[in-house]
This record gives structure tokens, sequence and C-alpha cells, in this order.
């Protein structure tokens, strides 16, 4: 599972444009993130939703995921009902409800077009405190960052692999 180092370092030799997550495509699915957009992290972070490297915490992901009830494999139950939507609204003595909307900004319009377009959480009293959880962003596209021939040349490979195949076949003559 994961991906395949080769995969990344294409991307870096050659550029090009970054393909979609799969938690792009189930919002995309399911009509929340709209097309030529994939998503961001903000330059602040929703509490709890960053591993402390600038990525989405899978965990995290995944309550998202429930919460718009974009989780569609047959017969899978972890979306959210809308009783334990009303639960995580209402939070808890040790944690603070919070309530997850879709802005579209300019995108679309309405009440929240003052917003960038992204997913936001309102927390607090009455939800006035109003924080961005994942930004909609257009597509990127990456240029080459390096090359592995070049690489390969600088690290002067060769010579250090002859000097290793000499070192262990003393080594087993020595034996």
């Amino acid at each position: 599972k994961g991906v395949d180092p080769q995969k990344i370092l294409q991307a870096q030799e050659f550029g090009g444009p970054r393909r979609d997550k799969r938690s792009e495509l189930a919002l995309r699915r399911i009509g929340i993130l709209p097309a030529g957009y994939q998503t961001a992290m903000p330059a602040t972070p929703f509490p709890g939703s960053d591993d402390g490297r600038g990525n989405v915490r899978g965990s995290f992901l995944v309550r998202l995921l429930s919460y718009f009830q974009a989780l569609g494999e047959q017969g899978y139950r972890a979306n959210m009902t809308d009783r334990s939507k009303a639960r995580l609204h209402k939070g808890t003595k040790g944690r603070e409800g919070v309530r997850f909307f879709v802005a579209y900004g300019r995108l679309r319009g309405g009440p929240t077009r003052h917003l960038a377009p992204g997913i936001w959480a309102a927390t607090g009293t009455q939800g006035v405190i109003v924080r961005p959880v994942l930004m909609f962003v257009r597509n990127a596209t990456y240029e080459a960052r390096i090359s592995r021939e070049r690489v390969a040349e600088r690290a002067d490979l060769q010579p250090y692999i002859e000097r290793r195949i000499r070192f262990r076949i003393r080594q087993m003559v020595g034996e």
C-alpha cells in the first residue's frame, strides 16, 4: 500500500500536473470539490487537522469525508448520521462543538461568497469562530526539479562501487 517511490521521483524529474488524491476524488464525486480544483492545507491549519509536516492527518480526513457522507463504497457504514453530526455540533465538556460547511467564494456566490473556496469550520458559542479546514486551489502543475542522471554523476558512484567490491573481495580472501 502507498505510493511507489518511482512515481514521486518521476514527478520531481519531469514535472507536470499532480494527480488527484482519493479524498479529492470522493469530494468531487459528491459535488463538493469543483472541477479543475484540488485541496490544500491553509497557512494556519485547523486544530488537530495536520500531522506537523503540512499534511492532513488521515483520521481527520476520514472524519471530514464521513461528515460530508463522501465515503461511498458500497456497504460502508462510516458516513455520519444526522444524530452523530448533532453530537459533533454540540461538543462535550472537553471538546467544543464544530460544524463543517463548504464555501465556494466567488465561484458560486451565496451567503459565503466573502470566504475563500474551501471547507470551513464554525466553532465557539453559536459558531462565531470560523476557520478554514481545507482550501480549494486550482490544479497545480509542477516544474522539473532534479535530474537523476546529474545526481548520479555528481555522486561519482562508479569509483565508490569499485572500492566497495575490492574491500569485500579482500575481506573474503582474508578469512
